[in-house]
């Protein structure tokens, strides 16, 4: 979007001219996106929930809101047979997740239940519980586990409330102990953290993936997957405790046991504001939630998932402490949120546009117009005013920017995820991180001097030639937008693990926007053309002489970054 809210002017024009071509968007293909028709998605029936996943029958058309019934919130439970958890294969996680394949990571954390089947049948509609546990209990092997949590508490300057949460739940309230044993409440000395925990509270860890490699890279996968920053919390309780009062989340929970056993309760939305609400809930006591609809008790390798708006609440059992992490997906990532930038932007532009917008209110609006007036139906003036507003909110309506919203949320997307993990990306982190010699230039035009002039002082750098063949680093690492008469690239090339689901993008004191690269307006056929080489590499021999060489000047700002790599 505009950085007044809107595209306006010349950029209005230019896209009605262009209206037959490609738009200037580098948007990754979902490998399972929902299917929509006619405005309407598609979802699988909830009978069968392990049948065949490409025999989904008519479906179930889901428009405006969920009908509220407590049959759609009824919990999938599988216990899978001995033989189908012997197929599981317990490193393909690891494996997928230093790959970079979000895919193939949610197939590992479900497994056995097939991943369409979760999407169509239970993703926003019902809990889900995995049981491994007869012979899997390892499956969550390598990700976390208490001497991690010991090592991070003592090496990596965790903060109270930030990093750090030491909480209890007794008598219907809970409490939170952030402070040491001297009464400081800044930096999380390990000793009262743990000596805390031995006298009966939980210790939550917030955003551990900015300090666990394994953990960084499961949600760097992941976040491909989901295209939305992914969050991860562990939680650590002693037997016989509980940590927190019953209460909803703003988001998909992914409840991983990695130790011990934990007794759950989960009780579905109240009422239809409830499904799938957009903020957190305050605190609930036993008398406010009814009824489970499931209780279930965890051990190590169970998997429980659980939407939003499902009211929940652990505790642990007698024997036994509790060690689980919750993988977290699609905060703030609604058609709500779309629409809040969308609406912003078209109204911007219809003020910009319609004079009537800008018009004054007539002086006497409040004798007509109010609540108070609401019934005054026979009033011409009151009449006046609201086809008025009626025609104004089509205008709004028809300059609805949803591209451009599409284009500011998966910019915030780029902005908040973690650095790719993958093993080229990495590499290149590494040798950049190395570099002395770095290049330091404005990526401002296609530059194809400068950029010369520059690589004959930086020969650590590698210089693109015709002969070379480049592609995406990840097919999410990057996207273009075009504002004004400019093109823009966004990137993750510049996120830190420390800034992770912060919003980050602010100027780091060298005069640019950390992930934001910037171009001429016309190179931006070409980047286009560069950021879509995702699976088959891009080979510059193919281009004629003087396209080739434009693209070469382009490709190689794009490659120091580290957006493209050489195959």
């Amino acid at each position: 979007m505009g950085k007044r809210g809107g595209p306006s002017g010349r950029k209005r024009q230019r896209a009605a001219e262009s209206a037959d071509r490609t738009d200037y968007i580098f948007a990754p293909q979902a490998e399972l996106p929902f299917h929509f028709t006619s405005g309407k998605y598609q979802v699988g029936p909830a009978k069968d929930p392990l049948s065949d996943p490409e025999d989904s029958g008519d479906g179930e058309a889901m428009t405006g809101n969920l009908s509220f019934d407590a049959s759609d919130f009824e919990p999938l439970v599988l216990e899978p047979e001995s033989d189908e958890l012997e197929q599981l294969e317990l490193n393909a996680g690891h494996e997928a997740s230093a790959a970079g394949d979000g895919t193939k990571v949610m197939r590992w954390m479900l497994a056995p239940l097939p991943l369409e089947t979760f999407m169509t049948d239970c993703f926003e509609r019902r809990p889900v519980f995995v049981s491994r546990s007869d012979k899997c209990e390892h499956y969550y092997e390598g990700w976390f586990g208490m001497e991690e949590m010991d090592r991070m508490l003592k090496e990596c300057d965790l903060q109270y409330t930030y990093n750090v949460d030491v909480t209890n739940y007794m008598d219907g309230k809970r409490r939170t102990l952030n402070s040491n044993e001297d009464g400081t409440t800044d930096t999380a000395a390990a000793a009262s953290v743990w000596a805390k925990y031995k006298a009966g509270c939980s210790v939550r860890m917030l955003h551990p993936q900015r300090f666990s490699e394994p953990l960084w890279k499961m949600l760097s996968a992941l976040e491909s997957f989901w295209t939305s920053a992914v969050g991860c919390n562990t939680y650590l309780t002693p037997e016989n405790a509980q940590g927190f009062a019953p209460h909803w989340d703003d988001i998909d929970a992914f409840i991983l046991q990695v130790e011990g056993r934990k007794r759950w309760k989960v009780y579905a939305p109240r009422e239809p504001e409830e499904v799938l609400p957009r903020a957190s809930s305050d605190d609930f006591t036993d008398a406010e939630v009814g009824e489970p609809v499931l209780e279930v008790e965890l051990c190590k390798g169970d998997l429980l998932y659980l939407p939003r708006g499902f009211i929940h609440q652990a505790s642990c059992v007698a024997g036994s402490h509790s060690l689980h992490m919750t993988v977290s997906a699609n905060a703030s990532n609604t058609f709500a949120d779309l629409l809040d930038v969308a609406v912003a932007g078209a109204l911007a532009l219809t003020t910009e546009e319609e004079q009537a917008m800008r018009q004054s209110l007539p002086p006497d609006y409040v004798s007509y117009m109010g609540v108070m007036h609401a019934d005054d139906i026979e009033n011409p003036k009151r009449a006046a005013f609201q086809l008025q507003v009626n025609r104004l909110m089509s205008k709004v309506f028809a300059n609805l920017p949803v591209d451009d919203a599409a284009d500011q949320m998966a910019v915030m997307y780029l902005k908040q995820r973690l650095p790719l993990y993958t093993a080229a990306s990495r590499t290149r982190q590494v040798k950049a991180a190395k570099d002395a010699q770095s290049i330091e230039r404005s990526a401002k035009g296609r530059g194809k001097a400068s950029a010369k002039g520059k690589q004959a002082a930086c020969s650590s750098i590698e210089v693109l030639t015709l002969a070379s063949k480049v592609q995406m680093v990840a097919k999410d690492a990057a996207r273009l937008l075009v504002e004004g008469e400019e093109a823009q690239v966004y990137h993750v090339l510049d996120n830190t693990r420390g800034k992770h689901m912060d919003a980050g993008g602010s100027d780091d004191g060298s005069g640019e926007t950390p992930g934001l690269l910037v171009f001429e307006l016309d190179a931006a056929r070409l980047i286009e053309e560069l950021l879509r080489a995702t699976d088959t590499p891009m080979c510059f021999a193919n281009y004629d002489p003087e396209e080739a060489d434009d693209l070469l000047s382009i490709a190689q700002v794009l490659y120091e970054k580290g957006i493209l790599v050489t195959v």
